[in-house]
């Protein structure tokens, strides 16, 4: 597998390894009005965070196929997801 192939995966792990870890560590700073109640959400979502960051590993390190493909474009999904405003105004 090439290096340009690979850096999708390796993006994603350097960018949503210190955003889990905050997440899991700091749970209140993620809210305008700390909730402890969230905390577990929030450290549940910081948890998932990693697990796709494994993932994301695991697929930089084998072959390129229709399966990486695929991932791939789930973990790009992700990304682009945040940014639609669900709220209705």
């Amino acid at each position: 597998m090439s290096r340009i192939q690979r850096l999708p995966f390796f993006l994603h792990t350097l960018i949503e390894i210190p955003a889990s870890l905050n997440f899991f560590l700091n749970p209140s700073s993620q809210l305008s009005i700390p909730a402890p109640q969230a905390h577990t959400i929030i450290q549940q979502y910081a948890t998932l965070l990693f697990v796709s960051c494994l993932i994301s590993i695991i697929f930089a390190s084998r072959p390129v196929d229709r399966t990486s493909r695929n991932v791939a474009g789930a973990l790009s999904l992700y990304h682009v997801a945040p940014g639609k405003d669900l709220e209705k105004e």
